[in-house]
């Protein structure tokens, strides 16, 4: 490495270094905020901290990007499990068109969980209902916890975030034939 591109690489190092600090020192402004107004859970105003977030951008602080990549990553999650979205990540139909397909799909859910238990044990019930409607809530949550830090590690490392997806996918493919057959042991024992 010559001389000079050492210095390019310190100085893109310094400029990243800098980003960051702003970005922390934002972050740590507004945690001041919170702490000196004493919200709790209930009195929580959304409103006002988002608000202050603008005021201080425009102001030409910067805080950390996490909300932005969050809010893309909950969305193309919801949109890609109900089949709403298009090859550039937007909504593919109307928003009134997506409310319904998403409606239809969790009631469809709760109705065929509904059926399986008419199978399974003899008697329809609403509990049963619910339970298959809330299986996509469910499966929201599992695939935020598991893929929003690795969405976060990809943009960094991808190829070390499209390691631990493989070994998670191959882990759950284990579990669920095991599950299966466990089942299946048990069912016709």
């Amino acid at each position: 490495m010559t001389i000079k591109e050492l210095e390019n690489v310190v100085a893109s190092n310094i400029e990243e270094i800098e980003n960051q600090i702003q970005e922390l020192s934002g972050a740590l402004n507004l945690s001041r905020v919170i702490c000196s107004r004493k919200d709790d859970i209930e009195r929580f105003d959304e409103e006002f901290y988002w608000n202050y977030v603008a005021t201080e951008e425009e102001k030409g602080n910067k805080f950390i990007e996490i909300f932005d990549g969050i809010v893309k990553y909950e969305k193309h999650l919801i949109l890609n499990y109900f089949g709403l979205e298009n090859s550039d990540g937007s909504v593919n139909t109307s928003g009134k068109k997506a409310a319904f397909t998403i409606c239809a799909y969790i009631f469809a859910g709760g109705m065929l969980f509904m059926l399986f238990s008419l199978f399974d044990s003899g008697s329809l019930s609403f509990a049963k209902f619910k339970e298959g409607v809330m299986i996509p809530f469910w499966w929201f949550i599992i695939a935020s916890v598991v893929g929003l830090p690795l969405f976060f590690i990809g943009k960094r490392y991808p190829k070390l975030a499209a390691g631990i997806k493989k070994c998670i996918m191959t882990a759950a493919g284990i579990i669920t034939v095991m599950l299966l057959g466990l089942a299946a042991y048990l069912k016709f024992r």
